[in-house]
């Protein structure tokens, strides 16, 4: 992904490792971290090899912020 759109919780995007043809698997071959993937801007995915691969890679990817329209009005009443 290049971007995702903020929610509020951390964003973890899915992560498939290919190497020489061999698609790796997650937990046995290589483990994925994540850094600053909460809030809106730029966070990062960092894919490490384990077992008999060793190495790092990372990408990053953008989580956008939310674009609400405001309204605003004067002609509330509230009650209790």
């Amino acid at each position: 992904y290049s971007t995702i759109p903020y929610s509020g919780s951390a964003k973890k995007p899915s992560v498939k490792v290919v190497y020489s043809g061999k698609t790796l698997t997650s937990g046995t071959d290589y483990t994925v971290s994540y850094s600053n993937n909460k809030e809106p801007g730029t966070a990062t995915v960092k894919v490490t090899g384990a077992g008999k691969y060793s190495g790092t890679v990372s990408k990053t990817f953008k989580i956008t912020a939310l674009t609400t329209p405001y309204v605003t009005t004067s002609g509330v009443n509230y009650r209790t």
